[in-house]
């Protein structure tokens, strides 16, 4: 959350993230372009992975919102910032904090 740090991925631990990012085309996803921008998003951690295809976000003008959705959002910003500044941690998060989060 540290948007002033120039360059992007300085540090060892964004370094590091950045290389476990993939991004690939999904032919099946593609069908519905450009009418819905589909997006497939897969996370694994631990061996487990978890997987949520996204077709129309919160804040689009289809699915539109409101203010208190930007501050529930905001809440849970407060609440990772909160969690990190408490764990005294810049880098890197401890998977104890992350399991904590709402």
């Amino acid at each position: 959350m540290d948007f002033a740090r120039r360059p992007p991925f300085a540090t060892p631990a964004l370094r590091r993230l950045a290389a476990k990012v993939r991004i690939r085309g999904d032919a099946r996803l593609e069908a519905q372009y450009p009418e819905t921008w589909l997006a497939r998003v897969v996370v694994e951690r631990s061996g487990k992975r978890q997987s949520v295809v996204v077709s129309i976000p919160r804040g689009d003008a289809r699915n539109p919102m409101e203010w208190k959705d930007v501050l529930a959002k905001a809440a849970d910003y407060h609440a990772v910032l909160t969690a990190i500044r408490t764990a005294g941690l810049q880098d890197p998060i401890p998977h104890e904090i992350l399991d904590a989060l709402p």
